[in-house]
């Protein structure tokens, strides 16, 4: 089961709807994350050759994100749909 999104954006109307300017429109945003200086941190080894390789099936059982100490199984995303669908009674 699925959540109809289309019919929920008919039906509700948002609490704040933000008026934006642009994509890069962030007046919304505190200063205290916009005034913060950009580094962008290229990954370890400089960019993967195998960036835009199709993900081999044996790949599908090795960790989401090597680099990251919490390695969640796949099975996590099932047991969180069937908490979204308790919670809302689906």
């Amino acid at each position: 089961l699925c959540v109809p999104w289309v019919a929920v954006v008919k039906l509700v109307t948002p609490p704040f709807k933000p008026q934006v300017t642009s994509d890069t429109d962030t007046r919304y945003f505190d200063e205290v994350f916009t005034g913060e200086p950009v580094n962008i941190t290229p990954p370890a080894g400089g960019a993967p050759q195998q960036a835009l390789m199709p993900i081999a099936e044996e790949m599908e059982t090795l960790p989401y994100f090597e680099q990251f100490s919490y390695h969640g199984s796949r099975g996590s995303l099932a047991s969180s749909r069937m908490s979204f669908e308790t919670a809302w009674n689906l």
